[in-house]
């Protein structure tokens, strides 16, 4: 990912969404960046269980606008590896259309993003960006509680994410 200050636009896919949601930490977004895009596909899989209330805090920060929700991106899906689904799909689509980075953790899509030139980060990564602009206290602690609610993040990269963020 390009340096915190010079990003002013990121596209979410829906992990690191739910993720940032779990953790209670969607309001982070619009301190960080200008402008969160999300396509009607990301949104479709992120509110596949309305009654859940990290599923609500997505919708909340939608409504609220913190979040922008996308029309239409134009791209063919024979461009793409039928192994991704429709939300990594499109969210690399709209990143490469609106030049901007995307957050996916997906390992198969992050490697057909940078394949396309795609700046490409994290959950892992916004968490290390929030804190060295003081707006999360600990990163350590934030993927803790992703583990403890089975959120999958190898212990390499809790490891290797603690030595990046000092802690």
């Amino acid at each position: 990912m390009n340096s915190p200050s010079s990003i002013r636009r990121i596209v979410l896919d829906s992990g690191p969404l739910i993720a940032l949601a779990k953790l209670d930490r969607l309001e982070i977004l619009p301190r960080l960046f200008d402008e969160v895009l999300m396509t009607q596909s990301v949104w479709r899989e992120s509110q596949f269980q309305p009654e859940r209330e990290d599923v609500m805090c997505i919708a909340q920060a939608a409504k609220a606008g913190w979040i922008e929700r996308t029309g239409f991106v134009d791209f063919s899906l024979e461009d793409f590896p039928v192994n991704l689904g429709a939300g990594e799909i499109s969210s690399i689509a709209l990143a490469l259309s609106r030049q901007c980075p995307v957050v996916l953790d997906d390992k198969s899509a992050r490697r057909v993003a940078v394949a396309r030139s795609v700046s490409v980060t994290g959950t892992v990564g916004l968490l290390l960006h929030a804190k060295r602009r003081g707006q999360i206290d600990s990163v350590t602690l934030c993927l803790e509680k992703l583990r403890q609610q089975r959120y999958f993040i190898s212990g390499q990269l809790v490891e290797k994410a603690k030595r990046l963020a000092g802690e």
